[in-house]
């Protein structure tokens, strides 16, 4: 299946021959036959990995664009919109969209964002940070320290003290900054009714149905894994004539067959409970037998 892969993934990448209707053939065969995600899967790591940036400091953007909204839930979204503070910690896991939040949260403000992401300042001090906040920031700006566990509680104290009254929002993956700010909110993993917009939003052509579906087989991912998968169906169908959703379908399941069996029968569960799938379809689609569903489904 490996070789296969290679050869097709080396297929796809020369465009204009991937195009030909024999290669075509090949590909949507190879797709339908549950070996589109090890294609996918050869593309991406021959993907060069980014050059490394250099330190630098705050980035400043007159005007915040966003992609897609936040993938949490509605509840979280409308208190945030209705939030009266000046200042906002976010605590989550690596990819679990706190930067996402962080610049809906800017856009929806409609001033400018001052961005400093620590992860990127390499070795240089908080007092040179802090000096470059205070030149390069102004009044009603939203400041966004990004990754701030990364540095200590002298230092987060310094950045967020520093800048000349702005709307600030700290993103971190432990809550030691909260004494720091107004507001702590810690995220969670997306649920089925998060995800399910998310996919709508990203891939247009997706029906309910397999949406729903989609979702739950995708519980307990980040957002960030999930728009990486996304991404991948996408690029994947761009070089075939295989649609978005199919593409999609197998990366979900690839994913999804590298989980633990207790965390393949809770999502397997959560499907059934859609009721979309009959107990024999939701076993078919993720190898979760129906003694297993019935089992829990009865605990």
């Amino acid at each position: 299946m490996r070789s296969l892969a290679d050869d097709v993934a080396h297929l796809i990448e020369r465009a204009e021959p991937a195009r030909r209707p024999a290669a075509r053939d090949t590909v949507e065969r190879h797709a339908y036959g549950g070996g589109a995600a090890e294609v996918i899967t050869v593309l991406s790591e021959r993907t060069p990995a980014p050059a490394r940036a250099r330190p630098h400091g705050i980035r400043i953007e007159q005007t915040v664009e966003i992609d897609r909204p936040p993938v949490v839930d509605d509840d979280l979204r409308a208190r945030l919109q209705g939030a009266q503070t000046t200042s906002l910690l976010l605590v989550g896991g690596s990819g679990w969209g706190k930067t996402t939040l962080a610049r809906w949260l800017a856009h929806r403000r409609g001033r400018p964002l001052a961005t400093l992401d620590l992860a990127t300042t390499g070795d240089r001090s908080a007092a040179s940070l802090a000096g470059e906040i205070r030149r390069g920031t102004t009044a009603g700006m939203t400041l966004f320290i990004d990754n701030a566990h990364l540095r200590g509680p002298a230092a987060l104290s310094l950045l967020v003290g520093v800048a000349p009254e702005p709307w600030t929002v700290v993103a971190s993956e432990a809550p030691d900054a909260a004494h720091l700010v107004d507001q702590v909110v810690t995220l969670e993993l997306p649920d089925i009714a998060a995800i399910e917009a998310l996919l709508r939003t990203d891939v247009c052509d997706v029906d309910a149905r397999t949406g729903r579906v989609l979702a739950a087989l995708s519980l307990g991912e980040t957002p960030a894994s999930i728009v990486r998968g996304i991404e991948r169906a996408r690029r994947f169908s761009s070089m075939t004539e295989v649609s978005v959703p199919d593409a999609l379908r197998a990366v979900t399941l690839e994913r999804f067959s590298t989980w633990s069996p207790r965390r393949r029968s809770d999502a397997a569960l959560a499907l059934l409970r859609l009721g979309d799938l009959s107990q024999r379809a939701v076993s078919a689609v993720t190898g979760v037998s129906r003694d297993t569903l019935r089992r829990r489904g009865a605990a």
